[in-house]
């Protein structure tokens, strides 16, 4: 079971307890437990809407996962793509990478959270600053 802890931001796949699919929040605290030898964690999140909620995990109830930690495929194909052309942005990952914009946009912030690229010009476009 993946576990969190205070600070990650997260997002919600999956709808439950007033809360939407997509959904995002960041984790305020997290206490894990176990009941008859089922461990679940518990968490308190406050919802980028301002809302504020309290989940429960196990290993078979799924809703959470870390919105910055795709390093899969995609984030790697953004990568190449970045490289060879000295800049990017999220409408041109959507159509070089076929994806929607909320998967754009995650793997744009995930590029700028780790210095990959400057932040946005007047046209959407960011410059590589290290696209190795």
């Amino acid at each position: 079971m993946q576990q969190y802890k205070p600070g990650d931001e997260i997002v919600f796949i999956r709808k439950c307890e007033g809360v939407q699919e997509g959904d995002k929040g960041t984790v305020m605290a997290a206490v894990q437990g176990e009941i008859k030898g089922l461990v679940f964690m518990t968490y308190s999140i406050q919802l980028h809407s301002g809302q504020k909620k309290q989940i429960v995990e196990t290993n078979n109830t799924k809703f959470l996962q870390e919105v910055n930690n795709d390093k899969g495929k995609l984030y790697t194909a953004a990568q190449k793509l970045l490289k060879e052309q000295g800049e990017i942005s999220t409408s041109q990952l959507q159509r070089a990478l076929s994806i929607g914009y909320s998967k754009a946009a995650d793997i744009i912030d995930a590029l700028e959270a780790e210095n990959h690229i400057t932040k946005a010009d007047g046209n959407g476009k960011r410059k590589a600053i290290n696209a190795g």
